[in-house]
Parts: structure tokens; C-alpha cells; sequence
């Protein structure tokens, strides 16, 4: 088909070029006398295409080849074109693909941010967690540590409730004694009474002001039975006067511990550095003792302050004997450990000469609001 095709063509192709040739060559003759001789030589350019037909016959097999060589190719761009087709619906699936990836890549960007936000909530919850963990490990050391004070305190209620049985003991011991004394007739010493506007003494062992010895122990040994008057104002006065005196005297110290966490030992005297009152030079900042310059009865105050929030328990001695204990604890505001005081105090009768200071009984630090007080409230006369 395509063979005749292509022949068919070409005879029209040589045809109509022939006849071109000899119409122009006639206009040749006609307008510029051409030579006859050579329009006859032309005269056959009619039957060109019939010549070239006849002679092209050889060549028919050779464009039979062409032909087949050209359905092959034909055939060729068909396969092409379909295989193209395939690639284009290929092409169409991977541009889907593509689309699917870029989806499916957003969508694990999605997952990605949620994971984050994930992993900080339970990041945030862990700190949150651990943070009330070890609030309540702090108050349960807390609770242990009231837990123990209170115990503390419970052995001390039995210490005092004993020894508060003991005081009443001796309490009732001494009131039995004082009624037993106060039913004898005891004369009381350095007293004169008045019977008959006269001086004279009640009993035996009374000294009586501006009278001789000699008749007043001749007196004395009648027993005869006086009615007790008024004291004489000269006894009064003289007393008076000896109480003037001992109180003319300025007795007392005060002292304070100014470092905070000075290590401590049990059983050891606790030395103060900071003497704030000092003026008869009794105390001896460096021992931490307090020496009674007169016989009298002295107030003595005590405070114990724990440091580093460990506990401190110490106790006030008179001459070796332990008086009063203080103990300093460790308090809480239900978050955070702090330091806490204990203070004691007593009055005390001493003797001149008598040693007063202060020891420690358990712990290893003390805080710098430790102090040490004392001073005389009344002195006896015989020590003036």
C-alpha cells in the first residue's frame, strides 16, 4: 500500500516538472527565437515521467525494501508510543507516589511535634514527681525528728515526774518536820521583847540590847514564862543595816557565745567569749565559770542554742551537781529545718566560794545565741 502510494506520487511528481520544462522552452522560441532544433529536443520532455517510470523499474525491489524497512519502523514508533504511554501512566503512579510521600512525610512531621510534646509533659511530670518526692522525704525526716524530740521530751516528763514525786516526798518529810519543830517553844535568836514597858528576854538564848549579861542569865535560868511584844527598833535597825550592805555589793555576770557551730563534746564546759556583765570579776570567760563571791541566793538563766540543725542538751551544775537541764531541738515550718533555743532557770542558795557553770550531756554543735546569766538576789549577813 504504501509503495503504490509513493509511486503514484512520483509519476505526478515527474509529469508535472516535464511539462513545466517544455511549456518554457516554447516561450523561449516564441519570445526569443530559439532554434527549432532545440525545441524538438525538448519536444519529448512530455513523456519524462513514462521514461524515468520504465527505467525506475529496477529499482521497485529496492523500494519495496524501503517500504518494509518503514513499516518496521512504523511498527517500531507504535511500540514506542505505547511503551511511551506505559511510561506515562508510570510517570502518573510515581507523581501519586510522590504525593502519598509528601503526606505521608507531614504526617510523621505531626507525629514527630506530638511525640515532643510528649516527651516534655512526662519530662515536666518526672521533675514534678521527683520534686514531691522529696518534699515528702523532707517531712518525713521532719516527722522523725518531732518523732524523736517528742520522744526525747517524754523521757524527760519521766525524768521530771520522778523527780517531781521526790520534791513532794521530801516536800511532805519537810512539812511534818516544821510541825514537829513548830510545836516546841524554840526562842528565836537575836530578839528582845517588850513585857511591862521593860526589856527583857523571852527565853534562853536571847540577847538583849542595853542590858548586862549577868542578869540576863540570871533571868534566863528562872524560866519564867514572858509574853511575847514587839522586836526593839534597835534589832531592826541593825538588821536592816547588815542587809544594806550585802545588797550594796553588785554580784552578777552575764556571757554569750558569739561563734555559731563551735564543736562541742558530752561532758564538756562550755566556754563563752562575749562577757557582757562582768563587774565583780567573779566569772572566768575562760573556763565558762562562775565563782559566788558572797553566801546568798542567787537567780541563774540558762539558754541552749542548736546550730547546723543538729540537737543540743545540756544542764546548768552547781558544784558537780546537775540543777536544770535545756534542750535545744531542731524546729520546721513544714518545708525547711531550723535552729531552735531552750532556756532554764532556777534560784539557787550558794555558799562563797561555790562553782556554777554550764556542761554539755549530748550533741556536737552550739549556736551562737548560747548564754550564761546570773546575779545575787539576797545575801546572807554573816558573809558581808
Amino acid at each position: 500500500m504504501y509503495r503504490i502510494q509513493f509511486m503514484f506520487l512520483y509519476n505526478i511528481y515527474c509529469f508535472t516538472n516535464g511539462q513545466q520544462m517544455y511549456m518554457s522552452l516554447q516561450d523561449r522560441v516564441n519570445n526569443n527565437g530559439v532554434d527549432s532544433s532545440d525545441l524538438y529536443q525538448y519536444s519529448n520532455l512530455g513523456n519524462y515521467g513514462e521514461a524515468r517510470q520504465e527505467n525506475n523499474g529496477v529499482k521497485l525491489s529496492h523500494t519495496d525494501s524501503m517500504a518494509t524497512t518503514l513499516e518496521e519502523s512504523i511498527k517500531r514508533i507504535g511500540m514506542l508510543e505505547e511503551k511511551l504511554r506505559a511510561y506515562d501512566k508510570d510517570s502518573m503512579r510515581i507523581k501519586l507516589l510522590q504525593e502519598k510521600l509528601l503526606a505521608t512525610e507531614e504526617l510523621t512531621q505531626k507525629h514527630s511535634y506530638r511525640i515532643n510534646m510528649l516527651e516534655k509533659r512526662l519530662q515536666k511530670s518526672e521533675n514534678l514527681r521527683r520534686i514531691q518526692v522529696n518534699v515528702l522525704q523532707r517531712r518525713l525526716k521532719v516527722f522523725e525528728n518531732r518523732f524523736r524530740v517528742a520522744e526525747e521530751h517524754l523521757s524527760h516528763l519521766d525524768d521530771f515526774e520522778v523527780r517531781l514525786r521526790r520534791g513532794e516526798q521530801h516536800q511532805s518529810e519537810f512539812t511534818s518536820e516544821s510541825r514537829r519543830r513548830s510545836r516546841t517553844d524554840r526562842p528565836i535568836p537575836n530578839a528582845v521583847y517588850l513585857q511591862n514597858n521593860k526589856l527583857m528576854p523571852a527565853t534562853e538564848g536571847f540577847v538583849s540590847i542595853g542590858a548586862k549579861s549577868s542578869n540576863y542569865k540570871e533571868k534566863a535560868k528562872t524560866g519564867q514564862p514572858l509574853s511575847r511584844g514587839k522586836l526593839t527598833s534597835d534589832y531592826i535597825s541593825k538588821g536592816l543595816r547588815d542587809r544594806r550592805n550585802v545588797q550594796h555589793l553588785r554580784i552578777g555576770f552575764s556571757a554569750l557565745q558569739n561563734q555559731h557551730g563551735e564543736i562541742v563534746h558530752v561532758g564538756e564546759t562550755i566556754i563563752y567569749h562575749n562577757v557582757l556583765f562582768n563587774e565583780d570579776g567573779a566569772f572566768d570567760s575562760s573556763t565558762g565559770m562562775y565563782r559566788c563571791p558572797v553566801s546568798g541566793v542567787y537567780f541563774f538563766i540558762f539558754t541552749v542554742c542548736s546550730a547546723n540543725s543538729r540537737r543540743i542538751h545540756a544542764t546548768l551544775v552547781l558544784n558537780g551537781q546537775e540543777k536544770f537541764e535545756v534542750f535545744g531541738g531542731v524546729g520546721t515550718d513544714n518545708t525547711y529545718l531550723h535552729d531552735s533555743v531552750g532556756t532554764g532557770s532556777a534560784i539557787l542558795r550558794c555558799h562563797a566560794g561555790d562553782l556554777v557553770w554550764t556542761r554539755v550531756l549530748g550533741g556536737e554543735t552550739i549556736g551562737r545565741l548560747t548564754s550564761f546569766t546570773g546575779f545575787l538576789i539576797w545575801g546572807d549577813s554573816q558573809s558581808s
